[in-house]
Protein backbone atom coordinates (compact mmCIF):
# COMPACT_ATOMS: atom_id res chain seq x y z
CA UNK A 1 0.00 0.00 0.00
CA UNK A 2 1.55 3.32 -0.75
CA UNK A 3 1.57 6.20 1.48
CA UNK A 4 2.17 9.77 2.06
CA UNK A 5 3.98 10.19 5.26
CA UNK A 6 4.64 13.73 6.94
CA UNK A 7 8.19 14.47 7.39
CA UNK A 8 7.93 16.28 10.23
CA UNK A 9 5.06 14.77 11.94
CA UNK A 10 5.39 11.09 10.79
CA UNK A 11 1.35 10.84 10.26
CA UNK A 12 0.52 8.96 7.55
CA UNK A 13 -2.38 9.11 4.98
CA UNK A 14 -3.75 5.52 6.10
CA UNK A 15 -4.99 3.84 8.93
CA UNK A 16 -2.81 0.74 10.56
CA UNK A 17 -3.98 -2.85 10.86
CA UNK A 18 -6.63 -2.53 14.21
CA UNK A 19 -6.33 -4.38 17.33
CA UNK A 20 -8.13 -6.85 18.73
CA UNK A 21 -8.26 -7.88 22.61
CA UNK A 22 -6.99 -11.31 22.00
CA UNK A 23 -3.74 -9.73 19.75
CA UNK A 24 -2.87 -7.43 23.31
CA UNK A 25 -2.93 -10.84 25.17
CA UNK A 26 -1.08 -12.38 22.66
CA UNK A 27 1.81 -9.65 22.95
CA UNK A 28 1.57 -9.50 26.30
CA UNK A 29 1.48 -13.17 27.04
CA UNK A 30 4.85 -13.39 24.76
CA UNK A 31 6.30 -11.42 27.34
CA UNK A 32 5.49 -13.39 30.26
CA UNK A 33 2.21 -11.15 31.04
CA UNK A 34 -0.80 -12.58 32.75
CA UNK A 35 -3.78 -10.53 30.87
CA UNK A 36 -7.29 -10.82 31.96
CA UNK A 37 -10.43 -9.39 30.21
CA UNK A 38 -13.10 -7.49 31.37
CA UNK A 39 -16.21 -5.27 30.19
CA UNK A 40 -16.60 -1.83 30.16
CA UNK A 41 -20.42 -1.95 32.29
CA UNK A 42 -18.47 -3.90 35.37
CA UNK A 43 -15.86 -1.30 35.87
CA UNK A 44 -17.32 1.65 38.60
CA UNK A 45 -14.62 3.87 37.93
CA UNK A 46 -14.18 4.28 34.29
CA UNK A 47 -15.19 7.91 33.22
CA UNK A 48 -15.38 10.17 30.31
CA UNK A 49 -12.37 11.93 29.03
CA UNK A 50 -13.05 15.78 29.54
CA UNK A 51 -11.20 17.99 26.91
CA UNK A 52 -9.51 20.16 29.70
CA UNK A 53 -7.46 16.40 30.77
CA UNK A 54 -4.16 16.25 29.40
CA UNK A 55 -3.49 13.51 27.12
CA UNK A 56 -0.92 11.95 29.78
CA UNK A 57 1.73 9.66 30.78
CA UNK A 58 0.67 5.88 32.08
CA UNK A 59 2.99 6.51 35.60
CA UNK A 60 0.30 5.83 37.91
CA UNK A 61 1.80 8.01 40.94
CA UNK A 62 0.62 11.47 42.46
CA UNK A 63 0.95 14.72 39.77
CA UNK A 64 1.52 18.04 39.87
CA UNK A 65 -1.43 18.66 37.23
CA UNK A 66 -4.72 18.07 38.29
CA UNK A 67 -6.38 17.43 35.02
CA UNK A 68 -6.23 13.71 34.96
CA UNK A 69 -9.41 12.89 32.42
CA UNK A 70 -7.45 13.05 29.36
CA UNK A 71 -5.96 9.81 27.36
CA UNK A 72 -3.21 8.10 28.69
CA UNK A 73 0.29 7.35 27.13
CA UNK A 74 3.24 6.27 27.27
CA UNK A 75 5.58 9.33 28.29
CA UNK A 76 2.54 11.60 27.07
CA UNK A 77 2.93 12.44 23.27
CA UNK A 78 6.72 10.81 23.44
CA UNK A 79 4.74 8.39 22.57
CA UNK A 80 3.33 9.40 19.48
CA UNK A 81 6.70 10.46 18.59
CA UNK A 82 8.35 6.99 18.92
CA UNK A 83 5.51 5.33 17.09
CA UNK A 84 6.18 7.26 14.35
CA UNK A 85 9.90 7.32 13.97
CA UNK A 86 9.81 11.04 14.99
CA UNK A 87 12.93 12.00 16.25
CA UNK A 88 13.57 15.45 16.79
CA UNK A 89 12.03 18.71 18.46
CA UNK A 90 10.92 20.31 16.07
CA UNK A 91 8.71 17.39 14.92
CA UNK A 92 7.73 17.06 18.81
CA UNK A 93 6.39 20.02 18.62
CA UNK A 94 4.08 19.67 15.44
CA UNK A 95 3.23 16.41 16.94
CA UNK A 96 2.00 18.85 20.34
CA UNK A 97 -0.29 21.24 18.13
CA UNK A 98 -1.57 18.23 16.03
CA UNK A 99 -2.71 16.91 19.71
CA UNK A 100 -4.40 20.58 20.44
CA UNK A 101 -5.92 20.77 17.04
CA UNK A 102 -7.91 16.87 18.16
CA UNK A 103 -9.03 18.56 21.34
CA UNK A 104 -6.95 17.03 23.68
CA UNK A 105 -3.83 18.95 26.39
CA UNK A 106 -0.35 17.68 25.05
CA UNK A 107 2.08 16.85 27.47
CA UNK A 108 4.88 15.01 28.04
CA UNK A 109 6.42 13.72 31.42
CA UNK A 110 9.27 15.09 32.94
CA UNK A 111 12.85 13.01 33.07
CA UNK A 112 14.35 10.59 30.97
CA UNK A 113 13.31 7.31 33.16
CA UNK A 114 9.91 5.14 32.15
CA UNK A 115 9.42 6.07 28.77
CA UNK A 116 11.99 7.84 27.33
CA UNK A 117 14.27 5.76 28.75
CA UNK A 118 12.48 2.75 26.97
CA UNK A 119 13.03 4.80 23.37
CA UNK A 120 16.20 6.14 24.01
CA UNK A 121 17.17 2.03 24.46
CA UNK A 122 16.32 1.20 20.70
CA UNK A 123 17.84 1.36 17.87
CA UNK A 124 20.07 4.17 17.13
CA UNK A 125 18.18 5.52 14.07
CA UNK A 126 15.19 5.37 15.74
CA UNK A 127 16.18 7.43 19.23
CA UNK A 128 15.12 10.89 19.91
CA UNK A 129 17.68 13.98 18.74
CA UNK A 130 17.34 14.87 22.28
CA UNK A 131 17.34 14.60 26.02
CA UNK A 132 14.00 14.33 28.05
CA UNK A 133 14.63 17.76 29.51
CA UNK A 134 15.04 19.63 25.93
CA UNK A 135 11.84 18.04 24.55
CA UNK A 136 10.25 19.02 28.28
CA UNK A 137 11.45 22.65 28.17
CA UNK A 138 10.25 22.64 24.17
CA UNK A 139 6.89 21.63 25.24
CA UNK A 140 6.63 24.01 28.29
CA UNK A 141 7.64 27.00 25.98
CA UNK A 142 5.17 26.28 23.22
CA UNK A 143 2.71 26.29 25.77
CA UNK A 144 2.08 22.96 26.55
CA UNK A 145 2.29 21.30 29.74
CA UNK A 146 5.23 19.14 31.33
CA UNK A 147 3.78 16.10 34.00
CA UNK A 148 5.94 16.22 36.93
CA UNK A 149 5.60 12.82 39.42
CA UNK A 150 6.31 12.11 42.70
CA UNK A 151 6.50 9.52 45.04
CA UNK A 152 7.56 5.67 44.65
CA UNK A 153 6.33 3.39 42.12
CA UNK A 154 3.52 0.98 43.75
CA UNK A 155 1.54 0.09 41.00
CA UNK A 156 -0.63 -2.59 41.28
CA UNK A 157 -1.31 -3.79 37.50
CA UNK A 158 -1.60 -2.04 34.19
CA UNK A 159 -4.99 -1.14 32.85
CA UNK A 160 -5.23 -1.49 29.66
CA UNK A 161 -8.04 0.45 27.97
CA UNK A 162 -10.24 -0.14 24.61
CA UNK A 163 -13.43 1.84 25.15
CA UNK A 164 -13.14 4.97 23.03
CA UNK A 165 -13.98 8.52 24.84
CA UNK A 166 -13.17 7.09 28.11
CA UNK A 167 -10.18 6.93 30.59
CA UNK A 168 -9.63 5.99 34.14
CA UNK A 169 -8.29 8.14 36.97
CA UNK A 170 -4.59 7.55 38.39
CA UNK A 171 -5.12 6.41 42.10
CA UNK A 172 -2.82 7.94 44.37
CA UNK A 173 -3.01 5.67 47.18
CA UNK A 174 -4.09 2.45 44.89
CA UNK A 175 -2.11 2.90 42.07
CA UNK A 176 -2.30 1.09 38.73
CA UNK A 177 -0.63 2.32 35.20
CA UNK A 178 -3.39 3.33 33.04
CA UNK A 179 -3.12 2.66 29.26
CA UNK A 180 -5.70 4.37 26.15
CA UNK A 181 -5.10 1.94 23.63
CA UNK A 182 -8.10 3.80 21.43
CA UNK A 183 -6.35 7.23 21.88
CA UNK A 184 -3.51 5.47 19.94
CA UNK A 185 -5.95 4.64 17.45
CA UNK A 186 -7.11 8.38 17.06
CA UNK A 187 -3.44 9.37 15.60
CA UNK A 188 -3.44 6.39 13.22
CA UNK A 189 -0.18 4.55 15.36
CA UNK A 190 0.96 1.37 14.43
CA UNK A 191 -0.96 -0.72 17.31
CA UNK A 192 0.65 -3.85 18.41
CA UNK A 193 4.23 -1.38 18.15
CA UNK A 194 2.21 1.01 20.83
CA UNK A 195 1.54 -2.24 23.11
CA UNK A 196 4.77 -3.42 23.63
CA UNK A 197 6.29 -0.28 24.18
CA UNK A 198 3.79 0.28 26.83
CA UNK A 199 4.79 -3.08 28.27
CA UNK A 200 8.26 -2.36 27.81
CA UNK A 201 7.71 1.14 29.76
CA UNK A 202 5.91 -0.83 32.80
CA UNK A 203 8.51 -2.91 33.03
CA UNK A 204 11.28 -0.70 33.33
CA UNK A 205 9.19 1.30 36.05
CA UNK A 206 9.53 -2.11 37.72
CA UNK A 207 5.40 -2.63 37.47
CA UNK A 208 3.91 -6.03 38.33
CA UNK A 209 3.54 -7.85 34.71
CA UNK A 210 -0.19 -8.44 35.04
CA UNK A 211 -2.90 -6.49 32.71
CA UNK A 212 -6.90 -6.06 33.16
CA UNK A 213 -8.54 -5.37 29.61
CA UNK A 214 -11.40 -3.12 29.28
CA UNK A 215 -13.53 -3.82 26.28
CA UNK A 216 -16.66 -2.45 24.98
CA UNK A 217 -19.90 -3.95 26.01
CA UNK A 218 -20.70 -4.55 22.70
CA UNK A 219 -17.91 -7.18 22.17
CA UNK A 220 -18.98 -9.53 25.23
CA UNK A 221 -20.41 -12.31 22.75
CA UNK A 222 -17.07 -12.33 20.83
CA UNK A 223 -15.16 -12.10 23.88
CA UNK A 224 -17.05 -14.67 25.76
CA UNK A 225 -16.42 -17.01 23.04
CA UNK A 226 -13.14 -17.38 23.66
CA UNK A 227 -12.26 -16.34 26.88
CA UNK A 228 -14.15 -18.46 30.32
CA UNK A 229 -16.58 -16.26 31.84
CA UNK A 230 -16.11 -15.46 35.77
CA UNK A 231 -19.34 -13.11 36.28
CA UNK A 232 -19.09 -10.12 34.44
CA UNK A 233 -14.91 -10.56 34.63
CA UNK A 234 -14.01 -12.58 31.53
CA UNK A 235 -10.72 -14.69 32.87
CA UNK A 236 -7.35 -15.63 30.79
CA UNK A 237 -7.32 -17.03 27.82
CA UNK A 238 -8.60 -20.60 26.77
CA UNK A 239 -6.18 -23.29 25.95
CA UNK A 240 -5.04 -22.97 22.27
CA UNK A 241 -7.59 -24.32 19.79
CA UNK A 242 -10.04 -24.72 22.67
CA UNK A 243 -13.61 -22.75 23.56
CA UNK A 244 -13.82 -22.33 27.55
CA UNK A 245 -16.28 -23.58 29.38
CA UNK A 246 -18.20 -22.43 31.76
CA UNK A 247 -17.84 -23.59 35.73
CA UNK A 248 -20.86 -25.39 35.65
CA UNK A 249 -20.34 -27.23 32.14
CA UNK A 250 -17.34 -28.30 33.14
CA UNK A 251 -18.79 -29.57 36.08
CA UNK A 252 -21.87 -31.61 34.48
CA UNK A 253 -19.63 -32.25 31.15
CA UNK A 254 -22.56 -30.53 29.51
CA UNK A 255 -22.31 -27.85 26.68
CA UNK A 256 -23.27 -24.29 27.75
CA UNK A 257 -26.46 -22.68 26.96
CA UNK A 258 -26.63 -19.20 26.41
CA UNK A 259 -28.57 -17.45 28.22
CA UNK A 260 -30.82 -16.73 25.39
CA UNK A 261 -31.37 -20.53 25.16
CA UNK A 262 -31.85 -20.95 28.87
CA UNK A 263 -35.25 -18.45 28.82
CA UNK A 264 -36.72 -19.97 25.66
CA UNK A 265 -36.13 -23.29 25.39
CA UNK A 266 -34.04 -23.75 22.13
CA UNK A 267 -30.94 -25.12 21.25
CA UNK A 268 -27.97 -22.45 21.39
CA UNK A 269 -26.47 -20.95 18.63
CA UNK A 270 -22.72 -20.57 18.16
CA UNK A 271 -21.27 -17.10 18.79
CA UNK A 272 -20.92 -16.87 14.79
CA UNK A 273 -24.93 -17.89 14.15
CA UNK A 274 -25.25 -15.07 16.64
CA UNK A 275 -23.93 -12.24 14.89
CA UNK A 276 -25.53 -13.06 11.68
CA UNK A 277 -22.06 -15.08 10.43
CA UNK A 278 -20.14 -12.02 10.38
CA UNK A 279 -16.90 -11.41 12.27
CA UNK A 280 -16.27 -9.03 14.66
CA UNK A 281 -14.90 -6.14 14.27
CA UNK A 282 -11.91 -5.24 16.71
CA UNK A 283 -12.25 -2.53 19.29
CA UNK A 284 -9.94 -0.59 17.78
CA UNK A 285 -11.30 -0.49 13.92
CA UNK A 286 -14.84 0.35 15.77
CA UNK A 287 -13.24 3.58 17.67
CA UNK A 288 -10.79 4.83 15.10
CA UNK A 289 -11.17 7.61 13.01
CA UNK A 290 -9.17 8.60 9.65
CA UNK A 291 -7.13 12.02 9.52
Amino acid sequence: MGSCVSTITGLKDYQHKPITPEDIVNILEARNWQATIEIASSVRDIVPVEPTGILKCIDGRASNNKALKGPKMPGGIYSIAQNRGVTTIEGLKEIAKEVSDVGYAPSVASGDEGFFKVWLAGKKKDRPEYHAYQGAAAIEEAGYFVEVHKGEHAEKMTVINLVEGKTLDPKENDQRFVVDVWAAGKFGLDLPKFVEAAAKTVEAMGGPKKAKLIVPNENFERINSIYKPTGKSLGPLAPSGNKAASPSSQSSGKKPSSPSSQSSGKKPSSPSSQTSGKKASSPSSQTSSKK
